[in-house]
């Protein structure tokens, strides 16, 4: 049963913004709606659309933060219930918004704009349209701030000197600097197609379990260099700037670190020597590039004493912030940069620009004949992360207890490390009273480095800046961010800062049938604790691959998310929307793109993920509608790989070396020249599942083509890659020659696919893996090791009947994650490294541990799609007691089963709709199993 509301009857309201801003590339906007209310109602549903970032208030309250990206033609409408905050009188609703148009997502992208209509009690009390108030908040947030990283947004830089304060409240009076919103077009004539997401029974909390960590004081003692390079006339282009570094020591100096921040294409020359560069900006970072681009790029170098010649091409676009250059192993004072070789010269830099040289034939020397020269001189970064990375931060007092955070007294310098009691996704809020120009910075993170939260991690910044104002106000950020950890700066203050109502504003997800599972074994039960916990920091309505970076949603890593997400959130709607989101932006060509937001060809194994997690979400759901939509996707996407393949049917040239874009997993053990083993795998079981699913519309030419090609492929890349004596599958073919090499990650996609004959299951299982820690004979190299292709792992273990194995793996993996600390999945882990992962550790992937605790541990899963049959098959060896309440798209399913002191299993089983059950309990077993049914419990023999 969906959980979809429909769309308000009549549809009514415009698109709204600020006037003349709605194709800004980053912009604030805060809009404001009243109406009036005779009675207090009993019902009032705020149905409200916007591309941007947005956070909505009721009467001044928070009540649900949102973003959702849509197809191409479609708007993203959600509805939240808001009776229980209006009053009987004036009321309002007001919504702060950030919109980015991000260059690599805006192939798809709509300008800024805002839809809401609220009906009350049946009648329609309040649309947006030019009666509603804007204020340009560029104002207080400003526009040419840095990016948090390559295919992320903006930072936030609030200034509270200008910011308009309560503005949210009944009793706000705006001024004349509120204008009347501007018109964009009427909802119900606009090109968007209006599509309902699921209903998400969601609260905005402010979370005040704080504890402070840890004190200390920083100070600006680290060499560095800000530069501007816009001229008078703000112009983009490609420009050539020119110091001196004047090094203070009586030696040479080699081996020292360089660093640049920022976000512009740039070329770093020092003596003559390139020592940095970054090809292209981060705002046309390449897909195949966004994961890896980082704001700060750092290298080795060699100084002279005395003068040396620093050059720095950029190719600087609309809307950069600055560069930095940092060199974090010098005190300020051993450096001084100046425009000229003489000791005499004048501090800062020389500056032409913008060039007509394109940038990448731009080169280091370069003639300026005729141009005119500018000079660009500041002791200030204005980038926060940057001017963070040129301070020295020291630690005073540090105890991992922690006191709670109620309220402190900051001067300039001093900060404190506060640490959250659970990871969150949310942004920071507080009250802070201080002096006009006093600057607070929040840095946000998920783990800690040094006692310290480091503004830039995994390549991006992780920082809030704040200009107080006179006097005392309260903060809150627009964008949600996951985090564990905040560091809380003092960069400046007249005399002291006072900061109290430390929190964190998030969104609870209340469930209406919640999923619970328990059993005899502790460390189980905290793995599927700690999945609902990553599920909640990851998800808001999309399965984003990670809270605290990367916040898109990726086919590969929303797959295990989403099928776990079945049994936690217990509604198919939020599967089967992202299900319908990849395939709505499906390419022409029949390509699955498999990064929203996003655009373009992605990773060709990540494209085959798609029909094996519609075949699974089906099994589950058993909405044949919905397969029927997605089946002219299906066809594309086939169709594009038969074309890909050609005459051969399996992918790659195997006389070649060229390189196909595929990923499988991190490991650099995997291969990926001429004809991949691992990749026709993932294309062989695609092409199984989508066989399984034309199976289930009656499809039986299409159901035989599957079946047909995949024998094809698996019968030539067997003959092809087979290693007898290893008793393996090497990697694949390249230049006619086998490489060998051999991963278990293609091993084990041998054996998911078929492959690998069937003759071979056991032998091959047998080589590749133990029955002890770490469980596998072949390398797993230790730094990449990840959650992610478990999935695939256990899933291949478990349906080979290995499941004893299957089991202990999964405690063992999980379960140390879990003993080494951690409260929510992280991106990488291997038991085998003692070190704890320093990048993300709000990661999805690890969420699919969950679907087998569910389906092979507890022993449920369906007969048939829909879950009006389901197995009964527990695992008995490895537990002794489960119990647990299964959400099913029809209501749900109770079941508790346990050994009596008698020997005996008592299995007791219910269900709220009516169920047929098929144990599948060994003889000796069932025939001594005391069973207890519900009314609704049917037992198939």
């Amino acid at each position: 049963m969906s959980s979809t509301r429909s769309l308000p009857n009549p549809i009514a309201g415009n698109w709204i913004w600020k006037p003349e801003d709605h194709c800004a590339h980053n912009s604030y906007v805060f809009l404001r709606g009243e109406f009036v209310l005779d009675e207090i109602p009993t019902s009032a549903e705020l149905w409200i659309a916007s591309p941007a970032r947005y956070t909505v208030f009721v009467n001044g309250r928070t009540i649900c933060h949102g973003r959702y990206e849509s197809a191409p033609f479609e708007m993203k409408v959600r509805v939240i219930e808001t009776a229980f905050c209006l009053e009987h009188g004036r009321n309002t609703v007001c919504v702060a918004l950030h919109y980015e148009k991000i260059k690599p997502l805006s192939q798809f992208s709509k300008n800024g704009m805002l839809w809401v209509q609220l009906v009350v009690d049946g009648e329609t009390k309040l649309v947006s349209d030019e009666n509603w108030l804007s204020w340009d908040a560029n104002r207080c947030y400003g526009t040419n701030t840095p990016r948090i990283g390559a295919w992320d947004g903006y930072i936030e830089t609030t200034d509270l000197t200008v910011y308009p304060e309560g503005w949210q409240e009944i009793d706000f009076s705006p001024d004349a600097s509120w204008k009347n919103a501007q018109v964009i077009a009427s909802v119900d004539q606009s090109p968007w197609r209006l599509q309902v997401v699921p209903d998400l029974d969601v609260s905005s909390e402010h979370y005040s379990y704080l504890n402070i960590i840890g004190y200390g004081h920083a100070e600006k003692n680290l060499a560095s260099a800000p530069l501007e390079f816009r001229n008078s006339q703000h112009l983009p282009g490609v420009y050539w700037a020119e110091t001196f570094l004047h090094l203070n020591s009586s030696e040479d100096v080699d081996g020292l670190l360089a660093q640049v921040i920022g976000d512009c294409a740039f070329k770093l020359y020092i003596n003559h020597q390139l020592v940095l560069q970054r090809q292209e900006s981060l705002d046309c970072a390449s897909q195949a590039e966004r994961t890896e681009a980082s704001v700060l790029l750092s290298g080795i170098v060699n100084l002279k004493k005395g003068p040396n010649r620093i050059r720095i091409l950029a190719d600087v676009r609309p809307y950069e912030a600055p560069i930095t250059l940092l060199f974090p192993e010098i005190e300020s004072g051993a450096i001084r940069f100046l425009r000229g070789k003489e000791a005499i010269s004048m501090p800062g830099w020389t500056v032409y620009g913008p060039l007509n040289i394109p940038f990448a034939k731009s080169e280091e020397h370069l003639e300026f004949a005729g141009r005119s020269r500018q000079t660009f001189f500041s002791e200030h970064i204005s980038d926060p992360a940057g001017e963070l990375l040129a301070s020295t931060f020291t630690i005073e007092e540090f105890g991992e207890e922690g006191i709670p955070l109620e309220s402190v007294e900051m001067t300039s310098g001093q900060f404190m490390v506060i640490e959250l009691e659970k990871y969150l996704r949310g942004t920071p809020e507080l009250t802070i009273t201080g002096s006009e120009g006093d600057i607070i910075d929040i840095v946000y993170g998920d783990c800690l480095d040094e006692n310290l939260v480091r503004p830039v991690k995994g390549g991006t910044r992780k920082v809030f800046s704040i200009r107080c104002g006179e006097g005392t106000f309260q903060w809150q950020g627009v964008a949600h961010h996951g985090m564990r950890y905040l560091l809380i700066y003092c960069r400046r203050a007249h005399a002291q800062v006072s900061i109290s109502e430390v929190g964190l504003r998030y969104q609870q997800i209340h469930y209406r049938e919640p999923a619970s599972f328990s059993c005899s074994d502790e460390l189980l039960n905290q793995v599927w604790e700690i999945s609902q916990t990553t599920l909640e920091a990851t998800f808001d309505g999309m399965f984003r691959m990670a809270a605290g970076h990367h916040e898109y949603q990726f086919l590969p890593h929303a797959m295990p998310a989403a099928l776990s997400s079945l049994f936690l959130l217990g509604k198919p709607d939020f599967s089967e929307c992202a299900l319908r989101d990849f395939a709505q932006f499906q390419h022409e060509d029949g390509a699955c793109v498999t990064m929203i937001p996003g655009g373009g060809q992605d990773y060709l194994d990540s494209m085959l993920i798609w029909p094996v997690w519609l075949a699974r979400h089906h099994q589950y759901a058993g909405n044949k509608d919905f397969l029927q939509q997605m089946i002219p996707h299906l066809n594309a996407l086939l169709l594009y790989f038969e074309k890909l393949g050609g005459d051969k049917a399996y992918l790659g040239d195997p006389e070649s070396d060229e390189v196909l874009p595929f990923f499988i997993d991190h490991d650099p053990i995997i291969k990926r020249q001429g004809m991949s083993t691992a990749l026709n795998a993932m294309y062989c079981y695609a092409l199984l599942k989508a066989g399984w699913i034309y199976e289930q519309i009656g499809e039986k030419e299409k159901l035989r083509y599957c079946g047909h090609r995949a024998a094809e492929i698996a019968k030539a890349v067997r003959d092809l890659t087979w290693d007898e004596n290893r008793g393996l599958f090497c990697e694949g073919v390249a230049n006619g020659q086998p490489i060998r090499a051999y991963s278990l990650q293609t091993n084990v996609l041998a054996l998911a696919s078929g492959i690998a004959s069937e003759e071979h299951y056991d032998s091959i299982f047998n080589n590749l893996f133990i029955e002890y820690a770490p469980f596998h004979n072949l390398e797993v190299t230790p730094e990449t090791d990840s959650p992610y292709f478990k999935f695939f792992l256990l899933d291949m273990a478990y349906a080979l009947g290995h499941r004893e194995w299957a089991t202990d793996f999964l405690r063992y993996y999980w379960g140390t994650m879990v003993q080494r600390g951690a409260t929510t999945w992280w991106e990488f882990f291997s038991p085998e490294l003692e070190e704890l992962p320093r990048e993300s550790q709000c990661h999805a992937c690890g969420i699919g541990v969950n679907y087998f605790i569910i389906s092979e541990i507890l022993g449920v899963r369906p007969v048939e799609p829909g879950f009006y049959q389901f197995y009964f098959d527990p695992h008995l060896t490895a537990i002794e007691w489960a119990t647990a309440s299964i959400p099913t798209p029809h209501g749900l399913i109770k079941l508790d089963w346990r050994f009596l002191e008698t020997g005996q299993l008592e299995v007791t089983l219910d269900a709220t709709y009516p169920v047929e059950v098929v144990p599948q309990l060994d003889k000796a077993v069932a025939s001594d199993t005391v069973l207890k049914v519900g009314d609704n419990v049917s037992i198939l023999k």
